[in-house]
């Protein structure tokens, strides 16, 4: 695929718009915020199926958003509904074809950005083992601040729902009203077809769908009217609700062995500054990835004669990277002007033979 792939997160719709109305190579993969993701939005729905590099469920979909610059604008493209299984939800929006990327590598692609985007920093880390700066002698153990509040919610969530039993089950009776209706008017926009922002479909079809939504916001005006006298307690269920989802994840937490941790940290980041150092001052500042560094040089066999007053460092030369062995030799010199002592008084010199 010649194009490339441009991932981002939380892309207004005028953005997107710039990016279909543009003659670029790009494709663009985008993820929706959470309070866009309603039913009413999806249409053409594929049939369920697994994520094949993690635990999800995926629906590959078509999404019509509505640009807030311009309401009478709408912008229609592929999207893909993540289901996880630890019930959490969000959308991808992405103009990719099918063909080209499926519902997997779509998700792939877009959650896989971060270490693509920051290879560097991340091949630096990997270098001296570095990817995690604390969790040494971590054990796992249940948070006990985080059980009590989990606990005090469900005893608020329980008193809430009984205290508005009856108007919650007037709502759940319209909810069910507003899913087949939500159905018709997903089958209708399917038989219609956005061009330019503007939907186009017959006569008839125009009519169903409007007497469809008609329909829809009388019965969400019926769910407000209902909720009218518990405006706060509804507004308060609502509220903990969305706080005991987000909490659901969090009953464990690690303890950590805090010094062990300074410990290695130190060891790692003075390994880190001496490779850096190594190669700005050493090497000529040569454009070099650490793990490369570590590769062409400490995995180099060798071998030590020790004298009264000298080290000698042998370190035989890899024949099949002759650049880099030049490179090297110079540096070695360098190290040598800067007469390097063992604690005992030994002076190291190094050889490249």
């Amino acid at each position: 695929m010649e194009s490339e792939i441009n991932s981002a997160a939380g892309n207004a719709v005028k953005t997107l718009r710039a990016f279909s109305e543009s003659k670029s190579k790009y494709y663009h993969i985008t993820i929706l915020d959470t309070n866009q993701i309603k039913e009413r939005k999806f249409k053409h729905l594929l049939n369920p199926q697994r994520y094949h590099y993690g635990k999800a469920t995926l629906i590959d979909c078509q999404v019509e958003l509505i640009d807030s610059n311009d309401p009478k604008y709408i912008y229609e493209s592929r999207a893909i509904r993540v289901k996880w299984d630890n019930e959490k939800e969000c959308c991808l929006v992405t103009d990719i074809p099918q063909n080209i990327f499926n519902a997997s590598e779509v998700v792939k692609g877009y959650f896989d950005r971060w270490p693509y985007a920051e290879r560097q920093y991340a091949m630096m880390k990997a270098a001296v083992c570095f990817y995690q700066i604390v969790g040494y002698g971590k054990k796992e153990q249940d948070d006990e601040n985080m059980l009590t509040r989990i606990k005090q919610l469900e005893k608020d969530l329980r008193q809430l729902n009984s205290k508005l039993a009856v108007p919650l089950s007037q709502i759940n009776e319209k909810e069910k009203k507003l899913e087949v209706l939500y159905d018709e008017e997903r089958l209708q926009k399917e038989k219609s077809k956005v061009l330019k922002g503007k939907r186009r479909h017959t006569n008839r079809n125009e009519k169903d769908l409007s007497a469809s939504q008609k329909l829809i916001r009388k019965i969400m005006r019926e769910i407000k009217e209902i909720e009218k006298p518990f405006k706060e307690q509804f507004a308060i269920l609502k509220k903990k609700s969305k706080e005991f989802s987000r909490i659901q994840g969090k009953r464990k937490v690690y303890h950590v062995d805090v010094e062990l941790d300074q410990l290695l940290t130190s060891f790692r980041l003075t390994l880190a500054n001496i490779l850096a150092y190594i190669a700005k001052e050493i090497l000529d500042d040569t454009p070099i990835e650490m793990s490369t560094l570590i590769q062409s040089i400490l995995y180099l066999p060798g071998r030590i004669e020790e004298f009264s007053k000298c080290r000698m460092i042998y370190i035989y030369k890899n024949k099949k990277d002759p650049k880099f062995m030049a490179v090297l030799e110079k540096g070695l010199a360098k190290i040598n002007e800067l007469n390097i002592c063992h604690p005992a008084g030994e002076l190291y010199k190094f050889e490249l033979v």
